[in-house]
């Protein structure tokens, strides 16, 4: 991709980045229309030139079913996806990742632009006979539909029930799930009623969709058609989850509750346990939630000062002294399940190095990046961390996705 262009200005032109980020995503539907040549790269690729070449060499499940008869869905697998289509199906391919080169790159660049955390994107596709389609239902994701071969039809409208709904997708007919019901305060969503939205999509269309969008499609022609799907992770799931590193971390937290004739005293503890909760929810910051949700490799590109780190319990640091030359060496050790122990790393560790892979292979407790620069003030930060990144890669040492406790030390 040229290096002053965007994905997403390739996706929804006319319209800038700037104005799509700011006007649209992720709150307000939006379709473009356009021809094929203006899209990404990765949509014009080979393996994308059409379903017949894609469905060539897609080995993966297949979700079929048939919206004439109902939102039901079975899973082939080694079944000939055109063959499918043939039948008069709509079909699904849902991860293109291992057959399509290029996926990971394209996700991950538009993930970047998209604010979105390293990850959370996904892509697939969607092929359908004429007069075929999916059901009227949501999803709780964002989701961007590209039309890549013939024409089809999405009927489009906001859920109003749930603002920014969590779990899987719903619709009528579909089995609920237990997310669903803290959600519903307002009522079961439904679509009676509901005004509908038809856009009319053709090769080069982009349509782009909110999570809690009502919509059901029905292909006027053979139809082949790729969606772009982001699940961000909401606030509560990683706050929740440093919430519970936090308290994970505490010994009256772990202890257990047992009644059997004292309920009173469980009571008691548990009260005292509530009372304790916003002490807890004090131990992590804003930027500890944020880092702590991204991939281990982002978290890596992202170490500093404050970062911190542990020794994998069932890892070792071996220190050889120079038998000729002048260099130690060094090794790192892991002892598998079954009693064996493999060697992952071998390195030639030099003079100015040595004392700080001597003082690591030391420590036992949790440590911060900052206190390991302080304690070798003489050596660069940008040093320590290429020792910290190549100790994490070899599964020395954990980068934590937590702060520890002041109890710890």
């Amino acid at each position: 991709m040229p290096v002053n262009s965007s994905l997403v200005k390739n996706l929804f032109a006319p319209y800038s980045k700037t104005t799509f980020l700011s006007e649209y995503w992720p709150d307000q539907a939006l379709s473009v229309h356009g021809n094929l040549d203006r899209l990404p790269d990765y949509l014009r690729s080979d393996a994308l030139r059409s379903f017949a070449k894609l469905a060539a060499r897609y080995h993966g499940n297949i979700t079929f079913g048939n919206a004439a008869t109902g939102n039901r869905t079975a899973i082939a697998k080694n079944v000939p996806a055109t063959l499918l289509r043939q039948m008069g199906l709509s079909l699904y391919l849902p991860d293109l990742a291992a057959y399509v080169p290029g996926t990971e790159e394209f996700l991950r660049g538009l993930e970047l632009e998209l604010g979105a955390q390293p990850g959370t994107a996904r892509i697939g596709a969607f092929a359908a006979a004429v007069h075929n389609g999916v059901t009227s239902h949501f999803d709780a994701e964002e989701v961007i539909s590209v039309q890549l071969e013939g024409e089809k039809r999405f009927y489009i409208a906001p859920m109003r029930e749930i603002p920014y709904p969590y779990g899987m997708q719903f619709g009528p007919g579909y089995a609920s799930f237990d997310d669903l019901y803290p959600q519903i305060a307002a009522g079961i969503p439904k679509i009676d009623d509901t005004d509908f939205l038809c856009v009319e999509m053709r090769p080069g269309s982009v349509l782009f969709m909110p999570r809690g969008t009502w919509h059901r499609t029905e292909a006027t022609e053979e139809s082949f058609s790729v969606s772009i799907i982001v699940r961000q992770p909401a606030p509560f799931e990683t706050v929740l989850e440093q919430l519970r590193l936090s308290l994970l971390r505490d010994p009256n937290w772990r202890r257990p509750l047992y009644a059997a004739g004292r309920d009173s005293e469980m009571r008691t503890r548990l009260a005292a346990l509530l009372e304790d909760l916003p002490r807890a929810s004090q131990t992590f910051s804003t930027d500890d939630i944020l880092n702590a949700a991204l991939p281990d490799s982002a978290r890596l590109a992202r170490l500093d000062e404050t970062s911190w780190l542990q020794r994998i319990p069932n890892a070792q640091l071996l220190l050889t002294p120079p038998q000729t030359g002048e260099l130690w060496t060094g090794v790192v050790r892991i002892s598998r399940f079954d009693g064996s122990d493999r060697d992952v790393l071998q390195l030639q560790i030099p003079p100015n190095m040595l004392p700080v892979l001597q003082w690591l292979a030391q420590q036992e407790r949790p440590l911060r990046a900052g206190a390991l620069a302080q304690h070798f003030a003489a050596l660069p930060f940008g040093q320590i961390k290429t020792i910290l990144d190549v100790l994490v890669r070899a599964d020395y040492l954990k980068l934590l996705r937590h702060v520890p406790l002041e109890t710890d030390g």
